[in-house]
């Protein structure tokens, strides 16, 4: 005869058991389950007195999510050098990256699109680019991102990739882009963004924004909040080329030696004039 003594060990031993099966597996199963996968472990636990099942047993479960611990990643926007700041610089490649459809479509090709740089052919990407780092831009340049994180290279023999969400505060319109590893086994993951200050519909690989907006983007992982990463990003003016040149409306010549005043329409007195990066 086995005493209820002797029962409840076998029960605490199965019990224990159970909690080892449980956490060898999410130790086996974090190195090659995707993130946010739930794994459960059942042990199904009977016992005897007397040479008699002493009714249905137990079956204790033991839960766990797959998630990754705290991580140091880093978000960052960029823009293309064009001879308009001293730096510093970085020489960053930017490989494939896709936005969001039915399904994923590759991005449209970089093209800055400002009126003081402006140019239609697409920025050559075969190449790293000459990059520095920035949190505004001038309306209608493309916007470069890295997303810089060890620990979402899961695996060193191939180029992976994460997700990650751009929205404009002024026009509401949003885009999830999916960023690609430059290179397989080094933790950084890139992707860009076209802005216009034309409508845009949600969802077509390029971003519509207004003057004095604001763009976010945004990495979210599900299984540990502590790693969620966020950049904002300002936007210029960008209407006013203080390169352009003024035409008399007669003759069609350009002229010279003109000086322009402009006045604040609210106050009637000379407004306060920023550069198109809302500083200078």
């Amino acid at each position: 005869m086995v005493s209820p003594i002797s029962c409840a060990l076998r029960r605490l031993g199965a019990a224990g058991l159970a909690l080892v099966v449980g956490l060898a597996s999410a130790s086996a199963v974090a190195q090659g389950t995707p993130l946010g996968t739930e794994v459960v472990n059942i042990a199904h636990v009977t016992w005897q007195a007397g040479g008699m099942d002493q009714g249905e047993g137990l079956s204790p479960e033991a839960r766990f999510t797959v998630a990754r611990g705290q991580s140091n990643g880093i978000l960052t926007a960029w823009e293309l050098d064009k001879g308009l700041t001293d730096g510093p610089f970085e020489n960053i490649y930017f490989p494939d990256a896709e936005y969001r459809q039915n399904p994923w479509l590759p991005l449209p090709e970089p093209v800055d699109a400002s009126t003081l740089t402006g140019n239609p052919t697409p920025i050559d990407r075969s190449t790293p680019l000459r990059v520095f780092r920035t949190d505004r831009i001038r309306l209608g340049v493309p916007i470069f991102f890295t997303l810089e994180d060890a620990g979402l290279n899961r695996d060193p023999t191939r180029v992976e990739t994460v997700e990650v969400t751009l929205s404009d505060a002024a026009t509401g319109d949003s885009e999830t882009l999916r960023f690609y590893e430059n290179g397989p086994d080094t933790g950084v993951f890139t992707a860009w963004i076209n802005t216009t200050n034309a409508p845009s519909p949600n969802g077509d690989g390029q971003l519509a924004t207004q003057a004095h907006s604001v763009i976010t983007a945004q990495y979210v992982e599900a299984t540990n909040i502590t790693n969620n990463l966020a950049v904002d990003v300002d936007v210029g003016a960008g209407q006013f080329d203080p390169s352009g040149l003024l035409f008399d409306s007669g003759s069609g010549a350009p002229l010279n030696g003109i000086e322009l005043t402009l006045i604040d329409m609210a106050t009637g007195a000379p407004a306060q004039v920023f550069g198109d990066d809302l500083v200078a």
